[in-house]
């Protein structure tokens, strides 16, 4: 138990300081245990403090009582200011995109009642593009809608990709 605790919490502060370029942080915590035995007219009591230490480093390794040292793996991108709501990719297997799924669905895009706005990133040799989406243009729900519209209308399209919270980047 002690052992799950200790990675959930390392897992909680590393992700926590995923935003800082160096993370050293220590926890302690403590726990006291008190007895108290009576016999024939005696009373003995016995405290005993028991302190366990953490410390987070930046390699991700995590150092507690007895030198144990885990290592938690972190997934988290180093650069997230390029992190989009909504990225629509138009692959290819060797044959190009799907340049009629593209256009329909650019033009569906622009006879959209709120308009949405998108950026169009090229990164492929036979025309892959992504579209990637702020939705800022949208309240919570509309946007949710908006995701569930774009899934509906792009099902049946075999080399388009939909992500959520994907990095809008050259592939």
């Amino acid at each position: 138990m002690k052992t799950i605790t200790l990675i959930t919490v390392t897992a909680v502060l590393l992700v926590a300081s995923s935003c800082h370029r160096s993370v050293n942080q220590t926890s302690s915590s403590s726990k006291t245990t008190t007895t108290t035995t009576v016999n024939d007219n005696t009373t003995t009591t016995t405290t005993q403090t028991t302190t366990q230490t953490t410390t987070v480093t930046q390699s991700g390794g995590v150092s507690g009582n007895g030198g144990v040292v885990v290592n938690v793996p972190v997934n988290v991108p180093a650069d997230t200011s390029n992190i989009r709501p909504l990225v629509v990719s138009f692959i290819s297997k060797g044959g190009g995109i799907d340049l009629v799924a593209f256009e329909a669905f650019e033009q569906w895009l622009g006879s959209h009642p709120s308009k949405p706005q998108y950026e169009k990133t090229h990164w492929g040799r036979e025309g892959e593009t992504n579209l990637c989406f702020r939705l800022s243009e949208f309240s919570t729900v509309s946007r949710a809608k908006f995701v569930a519209d774009v899934r509906t209308y792009l099902a049946d399209k075999e080399l388009v990709l939909i992500q959520e919270n994907a990095a809008c980047s050259k592939r």
